[in-house]
């Protein structure tokens, strides 16, 4: 196996808001003492050495929980401790601050993955609650973070209290961050996820019919959209069909390594996955702080060729979780259903000549038994 993301999940359930379609078991917020973040860091190092430091073609860490900027000890924690790694923090956005900011400003290679659903109450109200102050919020601290050339991804997911909202979403994001979008440091993956049509969050058909019909005739007036197009048509199909017609590769080069609960403070015990967006393809528990259970995990992930030992010998895998995510766009870029020269232009992430070459190693390994 050839990984590039390294996926971590720490303090899974401590968040700001109360998102009516997460259905995480949220627990009342507890400052880090002093030991916890000791023990965060200690544990962290291991991953870099016992995972990165002999995969070295893993180019991006990504970490998210729970709201990871809750606790800025163990954010600055996974930037000191990965400091030669792109990093992205997923984040609702509403507690970066300047110190933050400046925290992945010195790093240099952190960028943001800000969660917001549109431009209006209603788009946001799922999220936000009777908080719908919080827009403005997150709107200054996504201009603060440009402004310190820090990259942003604006990930929206797409639901039937947005949908109707989302061509105007994509209009006042093209018309205020204009500049940011043409140098590729702002973009926008939409997505959505099947597993919120049991809480009635799909939107109905006449509502999917009118926003494919907008991205098909007004789509490609957009940068951000028209760089992706392709990916774009496929999540019009998915949201007409709910099937994605693409292959998806992401448990290939993806490894999710998800703490839940407080374990990355109090612990070391986490579960891991081919996929972490939707915990594809589990391999099982683990103990960052045991060599065989780690020597396990490293031996399955990336000394087979693929994971059939999981699988039952189904081969090739196809994932049947029927997702349509922000990963997505990654995927069909490492795969080259994306043309590179696009992605460059669309995220500035993909300018970067070590990205470039890890992506190009992927894709000569993964022919040879692909």
């Amino acid at each position: 196996m050839t990984k590039m993301l390294l996926e971590i999940l720490g303090m899974t359930n401590f968040c700001n808001l109360s998102c009516s379609y997460c259905t995480w078991d949220r627990k009342k917020y507890c400052p880090s003492t002093k030991e916890e973040i000791a023990k965060n860091k200690s544990n962290l190092e291991v991953i870099r050495e016992t995972i990165l430091e002999k995969n070295d073609n893993i180019f991006l860490v990504s970490y998210l929980g729970g709201e990871p900027l809750y606790y800025p000890e163990l954010y600055k924690n996974v930037l000191n401790v990965f400091s030669n790694k792109w990093i992205q923090i997923i984040s609702n956005g509403i507690l970066i601050n300047d110190d933050i900011i400046k925290s992945a400003k010195n790093h240099g290679k952190t960028y943001f993955g800000i969660s917001l659903d549109g431009a209006t109450d209603k788009a946001n109200r799922p999220r936000f609650g009777n908080n719908l102050h919080y827009y403005d919020t997150i709107i200054k601290n996504i201009e603060n973070l440009l402004k310190e050339d820090i990259n942003v991804l604006v990930l929206c997911t797409i639901t039937k209290h947005n949908i109707d909202d989302i061509p105007y979403f994509i209009d006042f994001l093209s018309n205020k961050f204009s500049y940011y979008i043409d140098i590729g440091q702002l973009a926008f993956p939409a997505h959505c996820v099947s597993e919120y049509g049991y809480l009635d969050f799909l939107p109905d058909m006449s509502q999917v019919e009118k926003y494919v019909s907008f991205i098909k005739s007004d789509g490609h007036k957009y940068p951000m959209i028209e760089r992706i197009y392709p990916f774009y048509e496929l999540l019009n199909n998915y949201l007409l069909t709910k099937y994605n017609q693409r292959k998806c590769n992401i448990w290939n080069w993806m490894l999710g390594l998800h703490f839940l609960g407080d374990e990355i403070v109090k612990g070391g015990k986490f579960k891991s996955y081919g996929c972490g967006v939707r915990g594809v393809i589990n391999l099982g528990s683990f103990d960052i702080l045991s060599e065989k259970s780690r020597t396990f995990l490293y031996n399955q992930t990336f000394k087979n060729k693929d994971f059939n030992i999981f699988l039952k010998n189904e081969v090739p895998f196809q994932c049947r979780i029927g997702c349509f995510n922000d990963w997505g766009v990654y995927d069909m870029i490492f795969n080259g259903d994306l043309k590179y020269n696009n992605a460059e232009k669309w995220f500035r992430l993909f300018k970067d000549p070590v990205v470039k070459k890890s992506v190009e190693i992927y894709k000569e390994r993964n022919s040879l038994f692909v």
